[in-house]
């Protein structure tokens, strides 16, 4: 069962890719969504069908749907690997509530809207020569779903990407609509709080001045990357280590700081990275997974 799972996965990301190519980056199918009414997140492995589904396109539809409400979930790219997204009354996704809402580039502040996807928010801030200073290794989620779920940077001086805002607006279980900042009890409770002090609406990030980083990965022992890990740690802006069960093989990945300018093909070579970067975890994971299982095996298994 554990075989076929992995399996499964690495079918649907390859496939995903090839999608993603054909369509030159424009389409993801590997994404949560609703479709005919059932929810699916990204890896089609949890399915469930609400009594009510809305797509709130205004803050003001997003409050009358919290009073008229008893029970309500809300999601924003469905990029998770649980049914925690279940309701039994009201699902919201913030899919159609999304873009720039304003921007401040003296400060270089701008507030989004909470189901702008952080591949979106990173385009829109690119525009205007800025960029995060840190993200996780996925840009699929939405930019509140990454805080309310407070997901990591990669790093030694690199905390949570929560540390990169400066302004939450969130909607209550009443619908009231407050604004609170990091030093605000709220804020910090809305922090990683899935949800359950209210809908983070509206997200203000601060950036920086655009750059340019060079990834590398590789597959090596866990135990030459235990002992070496504080120098790893040292010598890298971004690091990161992928672990496949059942192996003391590992994937490692690093990201940093480079003046080399970006070549007329290199969006082609970060896609590629980024392709075998996927293909190379999920195909030698599933591997290792399969080895296991043929150890693992009882006689009477093999007969």
């Amino acid at each position: 069962m554990i075989l076929k799972s992995y399996f499964r996965c690495a079918l649907l990301t390859t496939l995903n890719i090839l999608l993603n190519a054909i369509t030159f980056g424009h389409y993801f199918w590997l994404e949560g969504r609703v479709s005919r009414g059932q929810f699916r997140n990204w890896a089609r492995r949890y399915v469930h069908t609400p009594n009510n589904f809305a797509q709130p396109t205004t803050e003001a539809e997003i409050i009358e749907l919290v009073k008229n409400s008893t029970l309500l979930r809300v999601f924003g790219a469905g990029h998770s690997f649980n049914a925690g997204v279940k309701s039994n009354q009201t699902l919201i996704s913030l899919d159609k509530y999304s873009g720039l809402i304003s921007k401040d580039l003296a400060q270089k502040q701008m507030t989004f809207k909470a189901g702008t996807r952080v591949r979106d928010v990173s385009q829109i801030l690119l525009a205007d020569g800025l960029a995060f200073a840190a993200l996780p290794s996925h840009d699929a989620q939405s930019i509140a779903g990454i805080l309310a779920t407070d997901v990591h940077g990669t790093g030694r001086n690199w905390g949570f990407v929560s540390e990169l805002v400066v302004k939450l607006k969130i909607i209550d279980g009443k619908g009231d609509v407050y604004e609170c900042s990091p030093e605000d009890d709220l804020f910090k409770a809305a922090i990683g709080g899935i949800g359950a002090v209210g809908i983070i609406s509206e997200v203000t990030v601060q950036a920086v001045d655009r750059f340019n980083v060079e990834q590398k990965f590789w597959v090596t022992e866990l135990d030459y990357v235990e002992n070496n890990l504080t120098q790893f740690l040292q010598d890298n802006d971004h690091f990161s280590v992928y672990l496949f069960p059942f192996s003391n093989k590992c994937q490692v990945n690093t990201w940093n700081h480079t003046h080399n300018k970006k070549t007329f093909l290199g969006g082609l070579r970060e896609f590629v990275s980024t392709s075998i970067d996927a293909l190379g975890s999920v195909w030698f994971g599933e591997r290792l997974v399969w080895q296991s299982s043929c150890l693992h095996q009882s006689p009477s298994d093999t007969v």
